[in-house]
């Protein structure tokens, strides 16, 4: 079953190696497992010299693909989702083009011997419940990773950290309760945790990120915190959160980004449909966001990242099916800046549980 996943992985990027082209125009689905599917094979494509074009999407629209498919000789990868379309794509390709489908829901097989089906489905693994879709790029990038409990497997991997500082790789596992450390080359060092809730333990982490010393902080989404790590070792340090809706609490908190040069961390707080602001002691500073589809709101948020130059705040608004873009270069609240993707109707079907706005503010003691 996995040795087969890999023999067809390791036969695919033996083909993508022969190709002349050297540019991988790589489509990703939009969610915090999409983006983070296409950051790791952005990675992996880049380090084996070909150039990467991103096309980050809600879903393959069949228009979009139409227009994809009117080329010829080129490199077509998609991640965290077509694999059920594999029939479709080969139809598309008719032999023209090198496509490689990284899905992990269902599949059907292709028709088309240039459209690699990649997706774990096929080989006889279940997409939610054995692996994610950023768990096959791992997979297909470095060979590291097998579904299981044992040292480099993983349940449900979620979220990856780098160390900037080391060099080290993080891994969120998040139905195996624990994190995992690997150097660049995937091979293991060591792990953390248990299911539960004491001090480093976990239940379903899944956003993980690491400052500016090296130390990592992991989203404890069911147990509606954050924990903080030495990355040497993986000692316990400290935590922040409880569960509620009332400053600095969460409700399923999901993903985290640390501002590294002005050393704010930004933690997604999905279920209360806002992002919170802390300092590098976990001091609440302020938090922004309501339930709903207008701007600066959310639908359960999930993904979110910082740009280190001017910190400027990406979110991803899963249940809203777009990204939004906040400035936080001020003390007050964040405004927002642009957005794209979307859906007018994506909120029509779900009613807030509590339809306040969920916006609170309180301003460092040094402002």
């Amino acid at each position: 079953m996995l040795d087969a996943l890999k023999d067809a992985m390791a036969s695919a990027a033996e083909e993508l190696e022969r190709m002349p082209e050297r540019v991988v125009q790589l489509f990703h689905h939009n969610d915090a497992d999409g983006l983070t599917s296409g950051a790791i094979l952005t990675r992996a494509f880049e380090r084996k010299g070909f150039e990467v074009r991103h096309f980050c999407l809600e879903k393959p629209y069949p228009a979009v693909l139409e227009k994809v498919y009117e080329q010829e000789g080129k490199i077509i990868v998609f991640a965290d989702f077509a694999g059920r379309i594999a029939p479709l794509l080969s139809e598309l390709n008719q032999g023209r083009n090198l496509t490689l489908i990284l899905d992990h829901h269902i599949a059907e097989p292709s028709t088309d011997a240039r459209v690699l089906n990649l997706d774990p489905d096929l080989f006889g693994l279940k997409g939610d419940r054995d692996i994610s879709g950023s768990a096959t790029g791992y997979l297909f990038s470095s060979k590291w990773g097998t579904p299981g409990t044992g040292n480099g497997q993983f349940g449900s991997p979620r979220q990856i950290a780098l160390d900037r500082v080391n060099g080290w790789l993080y891994v969120a596992d998040e139905l195996n309760n624990r994190i995992q450390k690997f150097d660049r080359t995937g091979n293991f060092i060591i792990l953390w945790g248990n299911f539960g809730a004491a001090n480093a333990n976990f239940h379903n982490p899944t956003g993980i990120a690491c400052d500016a010393k090296g130390d990592v902080y992991v989203v404890d989404t069911n147990n509606h915190r954050v924990q903080k790590f030495d990355g040497k070792l993986g000692g316990y340090l400290m935590k922040f959160g409880s569960r509620g809706n009332g400053e600095g609490q969460f409700n399923a908190p999901w993903g985290i980004a640390i501002d590294r040069v002005r050393g704010y961390i930004y933690v997604v707080d999905s279920a209360n449909f806002r992002v919170q602001k802390f300092d590098m002691s976990g001091e609440f500073i302020m938090s922004w966001g309501s339930f709903g589809n207008g701007d600066g709101q959310f639908y359960f948020p999930r993904g979110i990242a910082v740009d280190q130059a001017d910190g400027t705040v990406y979110v991803v608004d899963m249940g809203n099916h777009r990204v939004q873009k906040f400035d936080t270069s001020t003390n007050v609240l964040p405004q927002l800046l642009t957005k794209w993707g979307g859906s007018s109707e994506a909120c029509l079907l779900y009613t807030s549980p509590s339809p306040r706005d969920r916006t609170r503010t309180r301003m460092p003691s040094s402002a």
